[in-house]
């Protein structure tokens, strides 16, 4: 009776901690507790990318695995930032404190609390880029995000923005005044503004023509893709053979 008695109990415990086991690999990628996304896009990534967040870390003394080189060219073309590490996925991350990249002003979109967090490379690519970005009449940026350790949603490939060389644009704004993507972009008006039917949707093909045209960036996903990328262009891998020029001394007029 008391054998019986112990075996019962015995069963019901390892059914319940398989049920605990599987209710938490639902929950989370790696029967995490506690395990979420922060977005609707991407997948989790073995932790909440909060966890990701607080191992991050400002250094005076970048190690050698970084690229010293593209920090060095950063500094000379007058972008402020700081060195980073603990950055999970990213090779030599910076966090933006510059508010203008080429002369673009970036903001954070509304929805984003997140830190301005790049590659030093992707930072490069948009300081090489803002001239055309200007010449296409675009002003201010707005992004919704940057630096994310996730994966893409669907997959187990990690996304651009794992490795700080993705950035999210939502809006935009310019002597056109405020274009957002969900509003203003023109679904299947192909070109650099020709056949657009509004300034806004020009405004958005002639910046999409001023990333794609300069190669600055090797992909580019717009709504016209799926319905993933709606209400936001995703722009990702920036050129490395681009070179943030340095920064124009002015020079002291003589008395």
């Amino acid at each position: 009776m008391m054998r019986s008695t112990h075996l019962a109990m015995l069963t019901a415990l390892i059914c319940a901690s398989t049920a605990t086991v599987a209710h938490a690999r639902r929950k989370g990628r790696g029967g995490r507790k506690g395990v979420r996304c922060d977005s609707a896009r991407y997948g989790c990534a073995a932790h909440n990318t909060r966890y990701f967040d607080k191992l991050v870390r400002v250094t005076h003394h970048p190690p050698r695995s970084q690229d010293r080189a593209c920090l060095g060219r950063l500094r000379r073309a007058g972008i402020k930032f700081r060195m980073l590490v603990h950055v999970k996925g990213v090779k030599t991350p910076v966090l933006v404190r510059s508010r203008r990249l080429g002369g673009v002003l970036y903001r954070r979109s509304w929805s984003n609390r997140r830190r301005f967090i790049l590659d030093c490379h992707m930072v490069e690519a948009l300081v090489a880029v803002g001239p055309a970005i200007r010449k296409a009449g675009v002003a201010t940026i707005y992004y919704s995000s940057s630096w994310r350790y996730s994966i893409v949603k669907g997959t187990r490939r990690l996304s651009g923005h794992a490795y700080g060389v993705a950035l999210d644009v939502t809006a935009i704004d310019g002597s056109f005044g405020y274009a957002s993507v969900v509003r203003d972009y023109e679904k299947g008006r192909w070109g650099c503004g020709a056949r657009n039917k509004t300034p806004k949707g020009k405004a958005w093909r002639r910046l999409y023509c001023a990333l794609r045209l300069g190669r600055a960036f090797k992909t580019i996903f717009t709504p016209d893709k799926d319905r993933t990328h709606r209400d936001h262009i995703h722009v990702e891998g920036p050129n490395p053979r681009l070179r943030a020029r340095p920064r124009r001394r002015r020079r002291r007029r003589s008395r």
